[in-house]
């Protein structure tokens, strides 16, 4: 596309000076619920997350870092990371909401099932030691790998009959 800057034309390459000024960058975390990982389809976890970062992003769209993230093009970054479960998940809420950080915690419906949660984004190091202590990161091949021996056919048929209605919002708040 001649004459059109790509919206990822702005990323840098680790260890350039433009790499370094990303040590204070934003950040958006996702967290999933691993228990689901491991019993749920790939997609339909990966579509819990989706759903999580954009209704963390849409629940605080005026704020200035979310509009930075949101303007970053293909620069944004987002860390994924996993509670063992419900429990750890719920707790992990409890805490973010204690230290006013904005989160949203996605519940799947009609099931009634907290699946994943999403902070707004942040600089790193304002939210990073809140998630370090009681999340891991996780690898994504551990994810791929949990996929060979979990695949239930009624997830999968459940999420692939969901679409949104066409013009319609995948956010609740829309």
């Amino acid at each position: 596309m001649r004459g059109h800057a790509s919206p990822y034309s702005n990323m840098a390459a680790p260890g350039t000076a433009a790499g370094a000024a990303t040590a204070t960058a934003l950040v958006q975390y996702v967290v999933l619920r691993g228990d689901l990982a491991r019993s749920w389809s790939l997609g339909a976890v990966v579509a819990q997350g989706c759903h999580a970062a954009l209704a963390a992003a849409h629940a605080h769209w005026h704020h200035p870092d979310t509009r930075a993230y949101l303007s970053a093009g293909g620069a944004m970054r987002t860390v994924v990371l996993e509670a063992p479960d419900e429990a750890a998940l719920t707790a992990l809420a409890q805490t973010l909401q204690q230290h006013s950080i904005d989160h949203e915690v996605w519940t799947e419906q009609p099931e009634n099932v907290p699946s994943c949660l999403a902070l707004r984004p942040y600089p790193k190091d304002q939210v990073h030691p809140h998630l370090k202590k009681t999340m891991q990161q996780i690898p994504a091949k551990s994810l791929v790998n949990s996929r060979r021996h979990h695949q239930p056919a009624s997830r999968d048929s459940h999420f692939q009959s969901r679409r949104t209605p066409a013009g319609g919002c995948p956010i609740q708040a829309c």
